[in-house]
Formats: structure tokens, sequence, C-alpha cells
């Protein structure tokens, strides 16, 4: 049995993945339905670089990295949505979301699900 966080989020395994909630996991049946559709390519979880690492007056940072849940792809390769299923916004998610859009000037689709549907607002 997966655990839940403190957000009531649990861990959740569909179609041999593993979610990090429940909401999440049903999202990508749709995520899937419109890359076909669209005839976009589906990432999950990709890792990107906000700041890299960095050293100051002896001291080393980690590099800060952001995984959006969902990465849609067209053809060329160019970043056409990017999507993350949120409950919850909080306040580490909210700042690398900010420094995410400004980065990379792509913008983020926050998913939420109501009921039986998800809602799609821009961050």
């Amino acid at each position: 049995m997966f655990k839940q966080n403190k957000y009531k989020n649990k861990k959740t395994s569909h179609r041999g993945i593993l979610f990090d909630s429940k909401a999440e996991a049903e999202y990508y049946d749709l995520a899937i339905w419109q890359a076909e559709a669209s005839g976009w390519t589906l990432k999950l979880q990709e890792k990107f670089e906000i700041q890299p690492k960095f050293e100051l007056n002896g001291k080393k940072y980690q590099r800060i990295d952001y995984k959006p849940d969902f990465v849609f792809y067209d053809k060329t390769g160019k970043i056409v949505k990017v999507v993350d299923v949120k409950g919850v916004q909080t306040r580490d998610f909210k700042l690398k979301a900010k420094i995410f859009c400004y980065r990379y000037q792509i913008p983020l689709i926050l998913a939420k699900k109501r009921g039986n549907v998800f809602e799609e607002t821009a961050f």
C-alpha cells in the first residue's frame, strides 16, 4: 500500500506508472488522448534546470530543477504545453514555477480535478 503525504495525495500506480497522486494518474489518460489527437509527443516528469549549481565563498550550492508532470512536444520537438496537476500550490512550487516560466518563456498550465473533470488554468 502506498503512503499518503501531508496533502492527502496517495501514490497511485496506473498503466504500470507510479504517479504522485490519484488525480495525476487520472489526468494521464487525458494527456495521452490529447497528445495523440494533436500529433504531439508526451513526456512525464521531465527535468528542467532552473538554476545551475554554483560556488560562493567556498560553499557549494546544488542546482535546482523543476519537474512538471506532463510536457507536450510538437513534431518539430518544440514544447507546446506544460501541465502540472495540483491540488495545493505550495510556496516552493510557486517559486519554482515562476522561475521556470521566466527562464524557458513557456506558459505553465495547472490542472485541478473538480468532481469528474479537470479544470485547466494558466499559472
